[in-house]
């Protein structure tokens, strides 16, 4: 008898402010993936949300259930930062849980705060991680 089994993947969405362009974010994902040990497999995005209306069929849209989240990191985005933007991360690995995806997903980000030019010295920092819970519910990472 042969047993059916489900493959599950683990899903984190980021919200967090930066005054990098998307372009410099990427050009620094590489070196990032490598540094923080991420698996090969673990796929990520990058957003740009600053002006970007969420519409409600996305996979960050159903992260963060409510436009006002976006709302809200958008203003403390710019109080932090009259020129920071603010981008949305998707990541998601096969075979993980999204709290393990979410615990890799801000290796990566503490790492590109700590160690690239993509953050001043000192330089405040606003970000939020949410993860899919393995019963369909999201929760922040913490």
């Amino acid at each position: 008898m042969f047993h059916q089994f489900t493959m599950k993947t683990g899903a984190a969405y980021a919200i967090f402010g930066c005054k990098a362009s998307k372009k410099e974010i990427e050009a620094q994902l590489p070196r990032l993936r490598s540094d923080s040990r991420l698996p090969i497999n673990m796929q990520i995005s990058l957003e740009d949300l600053t002006e970007m209306d969420i519409s409600p069929d996305t996979d960050l849209k159903a992260a963060i259930k409510r436009e006002d989240v976006i709302s809200d990191a958008r203003s403390e985005t710019k109080r932090l930062s009259s020129n920071a933007r603010l981008y949305g991360m998707h990541a998601k690995l096969d075979n993980q849980t999204g709290e393990e995806t979410a615990r890799l997903l801000s290796g990566l980000l503490n790492l590109a705060y700590s160690s690239t030019n993509l953050y001043e010295r000192k330089e405040p920092y606003y970000g939020s991680i949410t993860f899919q819970h393995e019963d369909g519910t999201y929760k922040t990472f913490e």
